[in-house]
């Protein structure tokens, strides 16, 4: 339900804000004192077009934010969600939002975060249905139509069949499309991988091999100034031409002096012991030095031999990868795609196979399905008659039409004309048209053609009582929907409303008593004026205030006035218990 919405700056409106309950809202005031600015403010929550004649006079943005929360989360609301990498808060929580700046240019937002207008109208086109001015009426889209008609039938699990099937179908068709693609093409690619898979093999290539390889490429490249400097190293340690001026020779003097001073002075033991442990580790040392120097000696060609090696690696990973391991992956997927090329007959005969069966299976599903569409259109009729004569349109007849498109390369179908192939969807082979006739005689028309206005929003509204149950749009928004409604039809209108809290939060915007009377929550729009500006307030009414306001709506005044809308009152109240309401109460 819409929580709490937020508006600064708009139209006439300086701050409002209101905390909407559940159940039944009814919104009242005078004409011009900021109602329908209230609707369009929703209206621009949902995405509807909005400009600088919006923004309020002296101001320099005008500021639309809504707070929803979910009992549960849709799957299509969930959808449209993850599209925009956004989530519901750890209460289930929505935030939408509309800025529009003194020049003209919007920014939505969803959750507090930026995103594309079209990306906060398919949301919010989720969340509310505004009826009134023919706009944002989910009804009036032919594609949701079929959706009211299979909730209403009960047929979402053979829908959810339908679908499945056809998307298997696809991939399936996907996959034979590619395989019986040009045989050269696939030939010239078929060589193509035995050269690049013959080429990789034949290089022999070993994970670690490139880095051992520069390694010793740099030894190589430098080996005479290391012969010459791993020389210095030992003459200076122990290869000198005087033996007396080794490091050796000089640290082993220096040892048997620290022996002798030890045996004069046995707290000078450390020393030696010191002197001993470093002219073993120069000993280490000249060995390892020595080794090291007899490595170097390799034979006269190696360098040649490592360059060659080394330019057959670097010339793979120009072609094939950054490194030896994506060189030798690039060789393991070029060998699975040229198996698969060369069973490709063998797995073109095993998918046309699937196609033929998932054909049959899609094409008998489908019939299934729209038999039982067809089958539930006269009790989705009924329904919607008895509604609207309740709401004093006898005359007005409404059907469904379920038609299909015969294609030359559809899905062939059994059908009551004989086999034909028909235009086929994830949805299946039908498509949902609601048709209306206004007045007896007249042809019937898409309801996407008819008229704004009062009558048209009464119609919608005998549509959501009949579909309630289908109905997955959580708010409902009523904009003066009575136009040229009596009293007594005024009261089944606010009965009807009332009706759809079962499984909607209801909103309205109402002139009629009649209608304001079964309301869970009043809301009182009114204006003053103050330095020169008007502003709009919005107050929720007590029992004695709602009790004064419905007078006054109702023109007359007195005590018998009062009595009336007492009356009116406790009978709304008397019907919300019979019907056993949750909201009402005792």
């Amino acid at each position: 339900m819409l929580e709490h919405l937020e508006i600064h700056d708009f139209a006439l409106i300086d701050e409002v804000r209101v905390d909407f309950g559940a159940g039944f809202n009814v919104l009242t005031g005078e004409t011009g004192a900021g109602k329908s600015i209230i609707i369009d403010a929703i209206g621009a929550l949902l995405g509807n077009r909005v400009g600088a004649a919006e923004v309020r006079s002296g101001a320099r943005t005008a500021r639309v934010a809504g707070t929803f929360v979910l009992d549960a989360v849709r799957p299509a609301l969930a959808e449209a969600l993850d599209e925009i990498g956004a989530n519901l808060d750890e209460e289930n929580r929505l935030r939408l939002g509309r800025e529009i700046a003194a020049s003209g240019r919007t920014t939505a937002r969803i959750q507090g975060r930026a995103v594309p207008v079209g990306a906060l109208q398919q949301v919010a086109g989720l969340m509310v249905d505004i009826h009134g001015q023919g706009e944002n009426l989910s009804l009036l889209r032919s594609r949701l139509q079929l959706d009211f008609l299979d909730r209403f039938a009960g047929l979402d699990g053979l829908r959810q069949q339908v679908r499945q099937t056809f998307r298997t179908l696809q991939h399936v068709q996907s996959e034979l499309r590619h395989l019986r693609q040009d045989k050269r093409e696939l030939a010239q690619r078929a060589d193509l991988l035995a050269f690049q898979i013959q080429e990789i093999a034949e290089a022999g290539l070993q994970t670690g091999e490139e880095e051992a390889l520069r390694n010793e490429y740099r030894r190589l490249r430098h080996s005479a100034e290391l012969v010459d400097l791993t020389g210095s190293v030992l003459e200076i340690l122990s290869d000198a031409p005087d033996p007396a001026r080794t490091a050796s020779d000089l640290l082993g003097e220096a040892v048997a002096t620290l022996q002798r001073l030890t045996e004069l002075d046995p707290e000078t033991g450390p020393y030696l012991r010191v002197g001993q442990e470093i002219s073993a580790q120069l000993e280490e040392l000249v060995a390892d030095v020595r080794r090291y120097a007899g490595s170097l000696e390799q034979e006269p060609n190696r360098l040649l031999v490592v360059e060659a090696r080394l330019d057959v690696i670097e010339s793979l990973q120009r072609k094939y990868g950054d490194s030896i391991g994506e060189v030798l992956a690039y060789a393991d997927r070029a060998a699975a795609e040229l198996e698969g090329i060369h069973s490709s007959e063998d797995r073109v005969d095993d998918l046309a196979a699937q196609e033929r069966r998932l054909n049959g299976e899609l094409a008998e599903c489908a019939a299934n399905l729209s038999r039982q569409r067809k089958g539930a259109v006269q009790d989705v009729v009924a329904a919607a008659h008895r509604e609207l004569a309740l709401l004093g349109m006898p005359h007005m007849s409404f059907d469904v039409a379920v038609t299909q498109e015969v294609v030359p390369h559809g899905l062939l179908v059994e059908t009551e004309e004989g086999p034909q192939t028909l235009q086929c969807g994830p949805t299946g082979i039908d498509t949902v048209e609601f048709l209306i006739s206004p007045n007896p005689g007249e042809p019937p028309k898409p309801l996407a053609a008819i008229a704004s206005g009062g009558e048209a929003s009464r119609l919608l509204l005998a549509l959501k009582s009949a579909l309630a149950h289908a109905d997955e749009t959580p708010v409902l928004v009523f904009d003066e929907i009575e136009i040229g409604v009596g009293g007594r039809s005024g009261a089944v209108l606010g009965e009807k409303m009332w009706n759809l809290i079962q499984s909607h939060q209801v909103i309205c915007v109402t002139h009629l008593p009649q209608v304001a009377a079964y309301a869970d929550h009043h809301y009182f729009i009114h204006k003053e004026s103050a330095d020169s500006r008007t502003i709009t307030h919005v107050n929720v009414l007590a029992a004695d205030q709602q009790v004064d306001e419905l007078v006054a709506m109702s023109g007359a005044v007195g005590a018998a006035a009062e009595r009336s809308i007492r009356d009116l009152l406790a009978r709304a109240h008397d019907w919300k218990l019979q019907q056993g309401g949750a909201l009402v109460e005792g």
